[in-house]
């Protein structure tokens, strides 16, 4: 029987030539040219002149030069692996900084909850810190120039103009020549319900930012403490993740609907989580280039050659008091608006179940109350003993049951909602005789 002939991505690949340092440094000369002559450019130039065009330009041509030194196994080789390093250096730095700019430019249209301090306080902020952040990136390419002259490869003169560089992408659009129209079927079904769980997310992110991140952090080894317990990559992009989830919620759910009309405020919080989005953009991709240093390469030539153009402190200073703590004080200016928006939109109710007879609370049944509690999107508390917590997170409820396990009464208290599948849940032993018999009212939470 005849072999079956194999799939395009499963045909092998050709055996890797080995190429010559020399031809290399000739295909990396002409395939990096456009990469250096803006390189030359952002060298001869003011900070202050340059665009979140420069930096999204400069980003794409790293990648573009870096994905072929990776791909000829450059980080392996004595000639260009310092070369190689260098621009994944300047890449993220690009990518953090073109954030920070973008952000400068957009600011005053998003409405937040105190228009003058964002003027007066944020907006110099912002500016002074994509700044800092320039310089930083000033020698590092300047680091770049001198290793591509040492590996021998040619640094052309000149610099690439911006008219040269392209618009990016939405600075051209087609004629909007079509009303939006609102159906019918995307409003919410209850009025205020879509905005109710943007506020109680709105708030459940601001419990938990570290109140570590509510005053500047001066030492070194105290900004190096904050990231290694606050500050991780993991971290950084979890919240990055969640604020872009809240952006998109609204636009999906909230915007252009009646909901938004009769709540303005909630304008504030898509404001406020667009600000605090792109400040988290450039902690996301600092914290990617610091942690790939300090971890990975710690005792490494990466390192060395590290520490050599970027200066630790400056750095951090850049991660944890320019993103992290100033992303705080934006959320921190909105928390009473989201506060009060809550209020309005949700009626708060309290309910006292008993545990059923033979029942033990444990991981399984608390997943099942967390489930509820995040089907409905509108906070509930749990209190047992004298003593709260959120009723949507799983860690703080195993907190506190453990700590009062023989207790057999629990307080929920919010949205009446939530509370009566709480009831139904509790009316069925919480699951532990199986989810299979759970009425409709709970439906959702059967496997």
């Amino acid at each position: 029987m005849p072999d079956s002939l194999p799939t395009p991505w499963a045909e092998r690949r050709p055996k890797k030539q080995t190429i010559s340092v020399e031809d290399f440094r000739v295909r990396l000369g002409e395939e990096g040219e456009e990469l250096a002559r803006l390189a030359n450019g952002l060298l001869e130039s003011a900070p202050e002149a340059w665009t979140q065009r420069h930096l999204v330009h400069l980003y794409r041509s790293a990648t573009e030069v870096e994905t072929l030194l990776d791909d000829h196994g450059a980080r392996r080789n004595e000639v260009f692996f310092r070369s190689r390093e260098v621009l994944a250096i300047v890449r993220w730095l690009a990518a953090g900084m073109s954030s920070l700019v973008h952000l400068s430019g957009r600011m005053r249209g998003y409405e937040v909850a105190d228009p003058e301090w964002l003027a007066q306080e944020l907006a110099p902020q912002v500016r002074a810190a994509a700044l800092r952040q320039a310089e930083i990136l000033q020698r590092v390419l300047q680091g770049l120039k001198e290793e591509w002259l040492r590996a021998h490869v040619a640094w052309p003169e000149g610099s690439l103009q911006l008219e040269r560089l392209g618009p990016l992408a939405g600075l051209v659009q087609l004629p909007n020549d079509r009303l939006a129209q609102v159906d019918e079927q995307d409003s919410p079904t209850q009025s205020g319900a879509h905005g109710a769980r943007l506020a109680s997310r709105f708030l459940s992110l601001v419990r938990a930012w570290t109140s570590e991140a509510g005053e500047r952090i001066e030492g070194l080894e105290d900004r190096k403490a904050f990231m290694a317990n606050y500050c991780t990559e993991e971290i950084a992009r979890r919240y990055e993740a969640r604020v872009h989830n809240l952006q998109s919620s609204y636009d999906t759910r909230i915007a252009g609907t009646p909901e938004e009309s009769q709540h303005p405020e909630l304008r504030v919080l898509r404001g406020t989580a667009s600000l605090v989005l792109h400040l988290l953009e450039n902690v996301t991709a600092l914290t990617h280039l610091y942690e790939r240093h300090d971890i990975y390469e710690r005792a490494g030539e990466s390192r060395a050659l590290f520490e050599e153009l970027v200066p630790e402190h400056a750095l951090l200073d850049c991660i944890v008091n320019d993103g992290v703590i100033r992303a705080y004080a934006c959320m921190k200016q909105a928390e009473p608006i989201a506060r009060k928006l809550l209020d309005e939109l949700v009626e708060t109710a309290e309910l006292t179940l008993e545990l059923p007879e033979g029942i033990v609370m444990h991981a399984r049944p608390l997943s099942l109350i967390v489930g509820i509690v995040q089907k409905h999107g509108t906070p509930v508390e749990l209190e047992v003993a004298g003593q709260s917590c959120s009723a949507a997170s799983m860690m703080q409820m195993l907190v506190l049951v453990g700590t009062h396990a023989s207790e057999r009464s629990y307080l929920f208290r919010g949205d009446p909602r939530p509370l009566s599948d709480l009831k139904v849940l509790f009316a069925n032993r919480l699951g532990e005789d199986g989810c299979a018999a759970f009425p409709d009212q709970i439906a959702y939470l059967r496997p």
